[in-house]
């Protein structure tokens, strides 16, 4: 299923429909658009207004992420590893040498977008656009026209803060969320 010009890919498990992006370049790293579509009656969650349909729009990096906190990704994706790839994942020492892992479970996208899409799930992303809906195929329709506007707006959607520590998009995307030290202002004596 083609999209704009993002060449979105489909997804599918038991209680998230995902699409991801052809990759995209930003001048210093590849990144992709990763469409999450959630259903919440399978996670047991209070629905009001019968809204059960959550859609997100996450950015993704494994280049931006792993410059910093690459000890940090392979504790994370140590969940995904099977009995076949456990040698390969252990002699891992860079972004490159993950992608020698065969990750594709399913034969529709590239290793490398489905490595992005486990970053993704394990929360190495960007949530650049969130909502929800009561019925599915609005809630793709409308994620498919949000992420025209991100693509074209990126950097405006990842200088904002995401919450309330004041982390934008660039500092999920690098995995570095929460407050650091160069955030905090000390008052001088």
């Amino acid at each position: 299923m083609k999209i704009g010009n993002f060449g979105l890919r489909i997804l599918q498990d038991f209680s998230c429909t995902r699409k991801i992006s052809k990759p995209l370049h930003n001048g210093d790293w590849k990144y992709f658009f990763v469409i999450r579509i959630i259903d919440l009656l399978e996670f047991d969650v209070e629905i009001e207004n019968n809204q059960r349909y959550l859609a997100e729009i996450h950015a993704v990096s494994l280049e931006a992420a792993s410059e910093n906190n690459f000890d940090n990704i392979m504790r994370l994706l140590i969940d995904y590893v099977n009995d076949d790839q456990k040698e390969q994942f252990d002699e891992c020492k860079s972004y490159e040498d993950l992608l020698k892992i065969n990750w594709n479970k399913y034969n529709q996208i590239s290793n490398d977008q489905h490595l992005h899409c486990l970053l993704c799930e394990c929360g190495i992303s960007a949530c650049l656009w969130s909502k929800t809906f009561s019925n599915k195929r609005l809630a793709a329709t409308t994620a498919n026209q949000e992420l025209l506007k991100i693509e074209m707006m990126f950097g405006f959607y990842m200088d904002m803060p995401l919450n309330l520590l004041g982390n934008t998009g660039w500092d999920f995307i690098a995995g570095n969320i929460g407050l650091h030290s160069s955030t905090i202002v000390t008052p001088d004596e």
